[in-house]
């Protein structure tokens, strides 16, 4: 059958994904085992501690580059190695508490319950090394079989301690089992150790070929592929966050937004859970997007035009990119809490704006097309609006939580401006549509529509530019108090050619642009009612009729317009729509007229 194949395809990624997502918790290990040594200047065995450390660093790298039989390989023999420590760790117990349990530094509670050993215990001690030894004869392919026997040789002091053999003894017998253990796994890696080789050997030719034949860009873009894969991150980050959230919860008894803040930045320690977080934001964003597309279209996607494109432009990513540099350049991994959860409740609002301003681009083109896609359809309409009247009243209640919990500073005015922009713009929207709605239920169309419209847009733009310049303001200020960081000037450097530059040129050209525009069409002559008969044709702009005296205009090049029409083409172009004639305020009547 067809599914078969996608089903087994799907169950095999899953494996895989769950498989290598380890070697993340490994290389996290690794990171903060390095860092905690750099601060405390530690160590008794140093020199152990590193062989470990960089030991595990190498199979967490392996477990995300290897291949999935190999990491199976990988598995097995991490698993048979932590066997066989048990076993030795067990009969290391056994022998050397029988004199007093004063010589064992670890797990003592284990070393008491061995001391006093009944026969329930030897038996059930003898099973467990049996089926260690089982499990790892079956494991292992050695270079002789069985190896069954070999490895039940940690069962050899168990026996000696039934049969009341002195403690001595059990030692002499200890340390035989883990000489005749050590030397059988001496002779399996000696079995192992040239095909081992060959593989590698095999592979780095394999990899100088391709790096050859492709260049060493190839090479990067596959090592990246294979280290920064999504859906490892993200269930890194979920095993991490939900492990700290019942940490945290088992410890407080916060509320549960406290906890689940202080779960999120306890993940934040190093650059791997970092990027996770980043990771599982994105996808986060991803769904509430995808959410709010089948809220808005359903399965009927088809009815927008340019649905594909805007499936294609919010994608979650952005917002997992905000978070990611933020938190890089605010430094919280190296931050202490409660510090790290306050910059990190910070960055989440930012990012709970930008999410916002994708919702509400995903939301503008659906609601400019309700009156032509939807006239008719109320349900459709108070579902929309709806939509609008959350995505105006929620982030004016984020700016008043946000003032209410901190103190106005240059990052919680960038937060603030956002959030009351995006409040801004759907009103905008939402009075737009109105207007475009009424122009369609008229029988004729609305004569002063562009002019509405034009001004709508304008005092948004002008509150834009307002709310931009307070947060110029607000740095500025930090600045002259002595509060402020070169990352904060960055930011509104940034800040004031983006948001404040830009909205002020860019308006100024559409006032002049529409100032032109007016005064062009003002100065050409109207077309007569006899004019327009004789022509009898339709506005080449908007096709439609032109019977209407002194509604239509003659250019210098003897072409018909509507003036509505053909003031909005000259906000973006000085010619003739049919000819390309260029068209001026100081043009002669008669010429037109002619």
């Amino acid at each position: 059958m067809s599914w078969r194949p996608t089903f087994r395809s799907r169950v095999e990624t899953a494996i895989g994904i769950t498989l290598r997502t380890p070697g993340l918790f490994i290389i996290e290990y690794w990171w903060r085992s390095q860092h905690n040594r750099y601060v405390r200047e530690v160590q008794d065995n140093h020199f152990w501690t590193n062989f470990v450390t960089n030991i595990a660093l190498i199979n967490g790298f392996l477990l995300l580059l290897l291949p999935l039989s190999l990491i199976r390989l990988l598995y097995t023999h991490i698993v048979c190695g932590a066997l066989l420590i048990t076993a030795h760790l067990l009969s290391y117990y056994l022998v050397h508490v029988i004199d007093a349990y004063n010589g064992v530094p670890l797990i003592e509670s284990l070393a008491v319950s061995l001391v006093q050993m009944n026969a329930i215990k030897q038996i059930s001690l003898l099973v467990v090394h049996v089926a260690i030894a089982v499990v790892v004869s079956v494991l292992l392919q050695g270079p002789q079989k069985p190896l069954l026997p070999v490895f039940a040789c940690y069962s050899l002091p168990v026996f000696a301690r039934i049969f009341d053999f002195p403690a001595e003894s059990l030692q002499v017998i200890h340390k035989f089992s883990s000489a005749v253990v050590v030397i059988s796994l001496l002779r399996y890696v000696y079995h192992w150790l040239p095909k081992v080789f060959s593989e590698l050997k095999d592979a780095f030719s394999n990899l100088l070929s391709a790096t050859e034949t492709h260049g060493l860009h190839a090479l990067l873009v596959w090592l990246c592929s294979k280290l920064f894969v999504p859906t490892h991150f993200f269930l890194f980050w979920s095993i991490a966050f939900f492990m700290k959230l019942y940490e945290t919860t088992a410890d407080d008894k916060n509320d549960w937004y406290v906890s689940v803040l202080s779960a999120a930045s306890a993940v934040c320690v190093s650059p791997v859970s970092l990027f996770s977080t980043a990771v599982a934001v994105t996808y986060m964003s991803y769904f509430l997007l995808s959410a709010m597309k089948f809220y808005l279209w359903g399965n009927c996607r088809q009815t927008l035009p340019n649905a594909p494109n805007i499936q294609q432009m919010h994608n979650g990513w952005e917002e997992g990119m905000t978070t990611f540099l933020l938190a890089i350049l605010t430094g919280i991994t190296d931050m202490k809490q409660p510090a790290r959860m306050a910059v990190l409740t910070i960055i989440l609002f930012v990012v709970l704006s930008s999410l916002l301003q994708s919702m509400l681009e995903i939301a503008e083109p659906v609601i400019l097309s309700l009156s032509a896609y939807h006239g008719k359809n109320i349900v459709h309409h108070i579902k929309v609006l709806v939509l609008c009247a959350f995505l105006f009243l929620f982030p004016l209640h984020v700016t008043y939580v946000l003032s209410q919990i901190f103190p106005i500073d240059f990052w919680l005015a960038v937060v603030l401006s956002t959030s009351v922009l995006t409040s801004a713009q759907v009103a905008d929207l939402v009075v737009v549509h109105c207007i475009l709605w009424y122009d369609s239920l008229r029988a004729e169309p609305l004569e002063s529509l562009d002019e509405a419209v034009y001004y709508v847009r304008a005092f948004t733009k002008i509150v834009e530019f307002f709310v931009a310049t307070s947060v110029v303001v607000v740095g500025i200020w930090e600045a002259i108090t002595g509060q402020w960081s070169w990352t904060n000037a960055f930011i509104l450097l940034v800040h004031c050619y983006f948001n404040v530059w830009q909205r002020l040129n860019t308006g100024a050209r559409s006032y002049i642009r529409r100032r032109e525009a007016n005064k062009k069409t003002t100065c050409l002559p109207s077309a007569t009612t006899n004019q327009l008969k004789e022509h009898n044709d339709v506005c080449a702009i908007c096709f439609t009729d032109m019977s209407a005296p002194n509604a239509s205009v003659i250019t210098q090049c003897n072409h018909y317009f509507h003036r509505i029409c053909l003031r909005k083409w000259l906000c973006f172009q000085d010619k003739c729509p049919l000819c390309g004639t260029c068209i001026s305020p100081n043009q002669t009547p008669q010429l037109a007229v002619n």
